[in-house]
Formats: C-alpha cells, sequence, structure tokens
C-alpha cells in the first residue's frame, strides 16, 4: 500500500511528464544543458537556445517555448556571470592555475635569448 506522500510525488512526477512531451525536444535540451554548471555544456546551450530563439523570432516555434527559453537564457547568464567572476579572481589574485602559462612563457624566452641555440635557430627566419 502506498502512502499519501508517495501518490503526491508520483502524481506530481506524471504531471511533470506529461507536460514535457508538449514541448519541442531541442528546446528541453538547451535547458538541460544552460542548467549544468560546466562552460562546455553551456556553450552547446548557448547554442542551441540562440537558435531556438531565432526559430521563435521567425515563428517556426511555437509562443509556448518562450518561457523555457526565458529560463534557460537567464541560467545562462547567472553561469556566465559566475565563471568570468572566478576567471577574473583566479587571473587578478595570481592563482596557481595560471602559473603554467606564464612559466612556459619564461622558459621559452630563456631557450629564445640565450642557452637554447638549436629552438632559436628554429625561430630565425631563413634569409
Amino acid at each position: 500500500m502506498q502512502s499519501a506522500a508517495e501518490r503526491e510525488i508520483g502524481k506530481f512526477i506524471i504531471s511533470l511528464r506529461h507536460g514535457l512531451y508538449g514541448h519541442d525536444r531541442a528546446v528541453l535540451a538547451g535547458l538541460a544543458l544552460s542548467l549544468v554548471p560546466i562552460p562546455p555544456a553551456n556553450l552547446v546551450g548557448i547554442l542551441l537556445t540562440s537558435l531556438n530563439l531565432l526559430l521563435l523570432a521567425t515563428g517556426r516555434l511555437p509562443r509556448r517555448e518562450a518561457f523555457l527559453l526565458g529560463i534557460s537564457i537567464s541560467a545562462l547568464g547567472i553561469y556566465c556571470f559566475v565563471w568570468v567572476s572566478l576567471l577574473h579572481f583566479a587571473i587578478t589574485h595570481d592563482l596557481p592555475i595560471f602559473s603554467f602559462p606564464k612559466i612556459l612563457h619564461r622558459w621559452m624566452e630563456q631557450q629564445l635569448n640565450g642557452s637554447g641555440s638549436a629552438i632559436q635557430a628554429a625561430w630565425t627566419p631563413v634569409t
């Protein structure tokens, strides 16, 4: 025998599933990728959402999809702000995740300026 909470949760899940069946799959995929807080997934979410907004503007997508596209754009805006803020903080505070390019740059300068004659010869133009 099911408890009242199990029945209500089951009803909610069924109504959610039936509500999702009425929406375009590309809109749902863009929304799902927009809610993932990882930048590569957000990039694909931005591309899908932009395509869906273009389709909505041209009238090829029903107007009922506008709400989900608005949620997607809002989530993407928040995540872009968060990632740009974190990147700015990491760069301005010289965090170790950005030390490898600096070390590589210093090593290349040392090789080109003096001790690395083979590398220097490879980088000098042939006349």
